[in-house]
């Protein structure tokens, strides 16, 4: 009904129930895509939901190289992130307990931080106890995903240029320990005055789940 076309990338998510109560469709969409991991955008016309960890092992040649910046940051928080998502519950069909947990990397981190993220719901998922397990997996993985996106961040202002793109995995360069990541760019902005032709690019570390 709002004329949209369509993009997915990932691998498909079955839903055995699904509830929608004063909300708005893309606020159910986006709820959904969230919770299993996706990003969810509308671009020219149209809805183009990807899967986070299909994004980010797309290959790259882009590199930001610290040279070319003009001014800005990459920040570290362990403020609302975590070290894994543990999901458990008691699933009164099965009459058994159902319990996942999801671990994330910390990248720039010489330890964990010791913060789990904790969730006892059975999230509406269906089958038998491996399934649900499966499709829990996959739930958790999206919380921890969500949860970590700032994790590492960074914005930088450069010398103008359309090589960097929302979406685009790149590597950074003399950033000292930054090197070692994969990132991916969240955001651009141009603008042209007086003083000339600038980019803006911000974006955040690729995240390590399993």
């Amino acid at each position: 009904k709002n004329k949209l076309k369509f993009e997915f990338k990932g691998s498909d998510v079955k839903f055995a129930r699904v509830e929608q109560k004063e909300e708005s469709d893309g606020a159910l969409i986006q709820r959904l895509a969230v919770s299993h991991g996706f990003g969810v955008k509308v671009i020219k016309s149209t809805l183009v939901i990807m899967e986070h960890s299909t994004l980010e092992k797309a290959s790259s040649n882009v590199i930001i190289d610290k040279k070319l910046i003009k001014s800005g940051n990459i920040k570290m928080t362990d403020v609302d992130t975590y070290d894994s998502c543990l999901i458990h519950y008691y699933d009164t069909k099965l009459k058994k307990k159902i319990q996942v947990e999801v671990k994330a990397k910390r990248y720039f981190y010489t330890g964990t931080i010791g913060k789990v993220l904790k969730k006892n719901k059975s999230f509406g998922v269906s089958g038998t106890k491996a399934e649900k397990e499966a499709q829990l997996k996959k739930i958790a993985e999206g919380l921890l995903r969500e949860k970590n996106k700032k994790d590492t961040t960074f914005s930088f202002n450069l010398k103008g240029s359309f090589d960097y793109v929302a979406g685009a995995r790149v590597t950074l360069k003399n950033f000292g320990i930054f090197d070692k990541g994969n990132y991916i760019i969240t955001a651009v902005s141009h603008k042209k005055d007086s003083s000339g032709y600038e980019t803006q690019v911000e974006g955040r570390v690729c995240l390590d789940v399993s």
